[in-house]
């Protein structure tokens, strides 16, 4: 029994320094064939390689999204800027006596869930661009687009009861 696990133990190592031994045959192979330069060597530059180009792709995509989020949030800022001004107006056109109060108040309502309704549609945008939805998110920008014509719209109608 001692002996049958003594040459057992023998087999391991014999074994072990084969596999050890057989990487090495494998790479001098590699050495003589390639030139200079392991082809495993090479396959691991390449998948470096190909690595460094999706980071960079990565990198190229944040930045784009980084863009469209300030973009979208500067425009955010015009239409609530536009809705405080605007507002203004109205307030000053009521004290004036120049529209009733009833007008006022359609126009600021009208106004104001206009001005509602694109800051949530902005946040729903995001939402999807941060999901990945392509297709709601071109569905979202459509909606955006037209509240934006609806604002623009009002604002118009403003202008011309408040020159």
């Amino acid at each position: 029994m001692m002996k049958m696990r003594a040459g057992l133990g023998l087999c391991l190592i014999a074994l072990g320094a084969t596999a050890g031994c057989a990487t090495y045959k494998a790479e001098k192979q590699d050495l003589m064939r390639g030139g200079g330069q392991s082809y495993r060597l090479q396959a691991a530059q390449e998948r470096q390689d190909d690595a460094r180009a999706r980071q960079q792709g990565l990198t190229e995509d944040q930045a784009s999204a980084f863009e469209e989020l300030g973009a979208l949030q500067a425009e955010l800022r015009a239409v609530n800027d536009n809705r405080r001004r605007q507002e203004g107006r109205l307030q000053h056109a009521l004290s004036s006596s120049t529209i009733s109060l009833e007008e006022e108040d359609r126009l600021r309502r009208q106004l104001s869930a206009q001005t509602s309704a694109f800051n949530d549609k902005a946040l729903e945008l995001e939402a999807a661009r941060s999901r990945g939805a392509s297709n709601e998110v071109t569905r979202k920008a459509h909606q955006l687009q037209r509240l934006k014509t609806e604002l623009a719209a009002t604002n118009r109608e403003i202008e011309v009861l408040l020159p």
